[in-house]
């Protein structure tokens, strides 16, 4: 998928949702898992199936300072189905985005979105979660927020998506087990693995495969319970990232995490420590591959925060720490500011509003003149239900990018309007 470029037809409210979901690096929550196997979480067995239509206008389909403009019209057929028991459940989802586009054949494509997880509670003290999210798109602002989601897992896709368009392949996967050493704290290991893989765009100088990288990692944490609304842990991650053209890094963080719930509905996490990353660059001396490798200390840090009310959820969040380059070539450090804002309104509308920046400093070719590439977004979608399963909606989505190619790169701006209907058909199956 690389970097799912998000058709948002909903983007807007799934980013609201799943930001508000952001958790803390080696955070998690016993009590829900206890609850899990002490039978509180009912049985559910649903199906759920969907199908879309979608018309958009794209002022800028090529990312380049001279816009050039397209339309585009497509259906959106998607599937899910979501289990959930006293020990275990397990959710999937599929999402194809078939679109057609009045000017450049590059975008006559269908993109596909999967998201699988399952979870089992062993007993009360052991549980394990397994999750993967795959896509594949050639649509910039079709990006299916679920990959980006956990913004503080190492390892994690960049959100950013800097440099011209291409055809993205992305799988994120991660595996966690939780062993609760006593009724206050827990140890948890877990460990991630993504791929971001560009396909080559029609009449492109750059072989778009110079900029596919992988990322795999490992955690360990421990996390202890000083009060019902206050939680705190120390953790340990490695993540070593690759790329094709040599250009690899090893990133290693100890953090200081805390979590704390003023109330039930309002949540605030925060981590921060030291951070060592150790940069390999492959050069091709006289035939011979010769490493060279500089190392040195930086830091990690950042926070969440989520408040969700019976009409009205909001999010935001900071995070520092190594990602991959976002489209760049090569790995960056990633500072990252997200929130968003969104909820029911009079006359069966329900609105949000989301906005973004990412600023990506280059591990590599720190000191050759070159800005930081810069990556912001804002949008807002306004959706009216018709009725029980129908809905309509429109959304505007702003994008401005700066690659940093030069000391005078300019901005890169780019506008959508969406407008989509969608049914929704959900069916409770056989207990």
């Amino acid at each position: 998928m690389y970097r799912i470029y998000t058709l948002r037809l909903l983007i807007c409210l799934a980013v609201s949702v799943q930001l508000a979901q952001a958790q803390t690096p080696g955070l998690t929550t016993p009590s829900a898992a206890a609850g899990r196997y002490s039978g509180e979480v009912a049985n559910t067995n649903q199906l759920v199936l969907g199908i879309g239509a979608t018309a958009l206008y794209d002022s800028n389909a090529f990312n380049t300072p001279e816009g050039n403009g397209q339309a585009e019209f497509g259906a959106t057929p998607r599937v899910s189905w979501d289990i959930a028991h006293s020990h275990w459940n397990s959710v999937f989802s599929y999402t194809a985005n078939i679109m057609r586009s009045t000017r450049y054949d590059f975008y006559n494509q269908t993109s596909h979105s999967l998201t699988a997880s399952f979870g089992y509670q062993f007993s009360k003290s052991l549980s394990i979660d397994v999750s993967d999210r795959f896509a594949h798109t050639a649509e910039p602002l079709y990006t299916p927020s679920e990959l980006f989601f956990q913004q503080p897992t190492p390892g994690a896709p960049n959100p950013s998506f800097l440099g011209v368009p291409a055809i993205l392949t992305s799988n994120f996967t991660t595996v966690s087990g939780q062993y609760r050493l006593d009724a206050r704290s827990s140890l948890t290991i877990g460990g991630n693995y993504s791929i971001q893989r560009y396909g080559d765009m029609p009449g492109s100088l750059l072989s778009s495969s110079s900029r596919d990288s992988n990322a795999v990692s490992g955690s360990i944490a421990y996390n202890y319970s000083f009060s019902g609304r206050t939680k705190g842990g120390l953790s340990y991650d490695l993540t070593k990232f690759t790329t094709p053209i040599g250009y690899d890094t090893l990133s290693q963080r100890i953090l200081v995490n805390a979590q704390v719930s003023p109330r039930p509905s309002m949540n605030l996490s925060v981590f921060a420590g030291p951070n060592y990353i150790s940069n390999t660059l492959t050069s091709i001396v006289n035939g011979n591959s010769i490493p060279v490798t500089s190392v040195g200390w930086s830091w990690s840090a950042g926070g969440t925060y989520s408040w969700v009310k019976s009409r009205m959820t909001m999010s935001a969040s900071v995070i520092r720490q190594v990602s991959d380059g976002g489209g760049l070539v090569g790995t960056v450090q990633l500072t990252s500011f997200q929130g968003s804002v969104a909820g029911k309104l009079p006359y069966k509308l329900s609105g949000s509003i989301n906005a973004g920046y990412n600023l990506n400093d280059r591990l590599f070719l720190q000191n050759a003149g070159f800005q930081s590439p810069k990556y912001g977004s804002a949008g807002a979608t306004l959706t009216r239900n018709l009725r029980r399963d129908l809905t309509a909606s429109i959304a505007y989505e702003r994008l401005e990018q700066v690659l940093g190619l030069a000391t005078t790169a300019p901005w890169i701006d780019r506008d959508r309007v969406t407008i989509s209907i969608n049914y929704t058909f959900t069916h409770p199956l056989g207990r």
